[in-house]
């Protein structure tokens, strides 16, 4: 089965009716299903999930990256790290002497040439930088291979300060259809007076899509905002009516199924539980996705 992991007991026959005492090998798989958008992964871990590699994540670079999972009993707040849940992912921390080097990277997508693709994730650091703790900055790259190597750069964020998380996102269209990873590359320079260290945390992949279109459709401006107070998720088209909206959770879940008939909309939210959201929106044969947080 893909995107889990098996535990597998073996013992050595050492002869002579002599047995080793069973040893516990945990093995797993990939996911097989980074086909089908819009894709997510929140980094939670079902029960038969026990390795990065069933998250369709894998890692390059001479730096590192860890998996972390939150104590929320513990009475401590300042040592949670997740922007959902419980689990999320973080980078090696910079040092006084070298720069970072360390990639993650998410896949492989099946990606066609004839569609958009927008890559999200949200990120934070883990304190704010000074005299004695560096920034850090980092890369996001799309790539045909997942060794850090033949990285195409799409965006590059350097000093980042944010201690709270902020949502980034990439879009990509393949010159050829084919597999890719998207990548996130800590390439923190070192701070030689640093005394403490700092980290990147990462947490909430999304891959989505959208076909490639008609000029009138590239050129229509779309835009959308949560309004907290009014628990309403606000969408304008320029000067293309919508036709109809669908809401999605993170497990795949369709929430909201609307017709949609103007340029400007107010969607009602308010029956949604807090989260994470994907919102598909229809618009002339078209459709745009975005990701919204009800809260």
């Amino acid at each position: 089965m893909s995107g889990v992991s098996y535990s597998i007991f073996v013992r050595k026959n050492c002869g002579g009716g002599d047995y080793s005492n069973y040893i516990e090998v945990t093995a797993g798989t990939s996911p097989s299903n980074l086909s089908t958008y819009p894709y997510s992964e929140d980094l939670e871990a079902d029960a038969n999930q026990a390795l990065l590699l069933n998250f369709g994540l894998s890692f390059a670079g001479t730096g590192a990256w860890s998996y972390t999972v939150d104590d929320l009993l513990d009475g401590d707040t300042t040592n949670d790290y997740a922007y959902d849940g419980l689990a999320s992912m973080f980078s090696n921390n910079t040092s006084t002497a070298e720069d970072a080097d360390a990639w993650v990277y998410v896949g492989p997508f099946n990606l066609a040439s004839d569609s958009q693709y927008t890559f999200s994730f949200f990120q934070r650091v883990l304190a704010a930088a000074g005299l004695s703790r560096p920034n850090k900055d980092l890369e996001i790259a799309v790539s045909s291979t997942n060794d850090g190597l033949g990285n195409t750069v799409l965006l590059t964020l350097d000093d980042l300060v944010n201690i709270d998380y902020v949502e980034r996102s990439v879009t990509f269209t393949p010159g050829t259809t084919g597999e890719f990873y998207f990548g996130i590359h800590d390439k923190s320079s070192f701070l030689a007076t640093a005394t403490a260290g700092n980290a990147l945390f990462v947490d909430g992949f999304s891959v989505t899509s959208e076909a490639l279109s008609i000029a009138e459709f590239e050129s229509n401006r779309f835009t959308h905002f949560y309004n907290k107070n009014a628990q309403t998720l606000n969408l304008e088209s320029s000067n293309m009516e919508m036709t109809s909206i669908e809401v999605y959770s993170l497990l795949g879940q369709r929430v909201i199924s609307n017709s949609l008939s103007n340029t400007t909309e107010s969607i009602d939210v308010s029956a949604l539980n807090t989260g994470v959201y994907l919102a598909k929106i229809n618009i002339d044969g078209n459709s745009k996705t975005i990701k919204f947080i009800k809260n």
